[in-house]
């Protein structure tokens, strides 16, 4: 399975960014969903679509990057590296060179609901996963 449908899935599931546009009269939701993102997210439950393992884990960083650590069927841990950033509930995901040549990847997941320690994407094909913010060590 490439990086890139891997990525797809995981990040069904979690998100952040660092867009801030919006209007002076009410809040804004992708700032807030941007600042609450940062932290390192692991999968508690994943819809049957998803190919996600609960315990795959992925840290968005402040600087708009994000690393995913995937496992495997066969037990092999993939670990790769993607940007991101937040729209509203939109969590945009730039994947460099997915595998297939040159140029970049990019995929739209939306966040269906984010606090500070839960964190529930949807794919655009349906897939659903849930994730819980790890605790610092």
């Amino acid at each position: 399975m490439s990086k890139f449908r891997v990525l797809l899935v995981i990040l069904t599931g979690a998100a952040l960014g660092t867009l801030a546009v919006g209007d002076d009269k009410k809040p804004d939701k992708g700032s807030d969903n941007a600042k609450l993102l940062v932290g390192v997210w692991e999968a508690s439950k994943a819809s049957e679509k998803a190919d996600v393992a609960v315990g795959d884990t992925v840290d968005f960083g402040k600087d708009g990057k994000l690393k995913v650590s995937h496992t495997k069927k066969d037990g092999k841990v993939d670990n790769f590296e993607a940007t991101y950033k937040v729209d509203g509930d939109k969590l945009i995901v730039t994947l460099a060179n997915d595998g297939s040549g040159s140029g970049s990847s990019e995929t739209t997941i939306t966040i269906k609901k984010l606090t500070d320690t839960e964190l529930v994407m949807v794919g655009k094909d349906g897939e659903t996963v849930e994730w819980k913010r790890k605790k610092a060590s």
